[in-house]
């Protein structure tokens, strides 16, 4: 029979990633402060600021409103509908909404486009461009024998020296062409 001891490869654990500066853990669970926003852009604590600007412009909607704008069902949550209502839309209180669990696009980077990940900057290249990965894994592989995949960060630099752009630029066509996320991502699909 045998023991294992020290690291086990099948563990539950999982891996948290931030979408904004890729600082990432492997833990059993999220780190403090990690936060998803509704579409599933993983941030840490540095990353998504709680902007007083936006809980200001909430407290002067109605109290469904509030709740809508937020994401949460008024029929599974009168408890908070109550609460929002008998203090007037208190700012503090939708501050504490705000810093639930998971973010609304408002207080999301990527979602806002003001980050654009090097997986979406990827696919965008992809479709734009027509030059298909396994072209530039060939060209890294022939640097490098050993490497066994292509990181989305390569992939973007390759083709972009190939465009004669760099990802700042990138980024600001990309902002330019899409008016949100939303139009972004079904592009890029």
């Amino acid at each position: 029979m045998k023991i294992r001891t020290g690291f086990v490869s099948n563990s539950s654990s999982s891996s948290y990633t931030c979408n904004v500066c890729g600082f990432s853990e492997h833990l059993w669970q999220a780190p403090e402060g990690f936060k998803y926003c509704v579409a599933g852009h993983g941030l840490c604590e540095k990353c998504y600021e709680i902007s007083d600007s936006l809980a200001e412009e909430l407290s002067k909607l109605s109290s469904e409103e509030v709740l809508t704008r937020l994401g949460f069902d008024i029929k599974y949550h009168p408890d908070l509908l109550e609460q929002l209502k008998s203090c007037n839309n208190d700012h503090d209180i939708i501050r504490d909404l705000l810093s639930e669990d998971e973010l609304i696009e408002e207080l999301c980077p990527v979602c806002q486009l003001e980050v654009i990940t090097d997986a979406d900057m990827k696919r965008y290249l992809i479709k734009i461009s027509g030059i298909k990965p396994e072209t530039v894994f060939a060209h890294v592989k022939s640097q490098n024998k050993r490497r066994k995949k292509l990181y989305d960060h390569e992939y973007v630099t390759y083709v972009c020296n190939k465009l004669a752009k760099n990802t700042i630029e990138l980024a600001k066509e990309i902002t330019t062409k899409f008016e949100d996320y939303s139009s972004f991502k079904g592009f890029i699909r």
